[in-house]
């Protein structure tokens, strides 16, 4: 089971995703983030799906300059 990250705030919400997408995150401006998932998903592929990222969010892949590919290649 995926455990909250402590002193950092997010959302999870639901939304049907473009084909090859699963599940995604941004920042938001009053620095929590938003993470959606993909309802189609099985339960463990949900939760695979959210560990993911919140592993961008501990990493703060959001800053450090990497190139995308590069970032969901680790």
């Amino acid at each position: 089971m995926t455990r909250p990250i402590q002193g950092i705030d997010y959302y999870v919400y639901y939304q049907i995703m473009p084909p090859g997408v699963y599940a995604c995150v941004a920042t938001n401006p009053d620095g929590t983030y938003t993470i959606w998932l993909d309802p189609r998903r099985t339960p463990e592929q949900l939760r695979d799906d959210l560990a993911h990222e919140l592993r961008h969010i501990i990493r703060d892949d959001f800053n450090n300059g990497l190139p995308i590919h590069r970032i969901e290649a680790s």
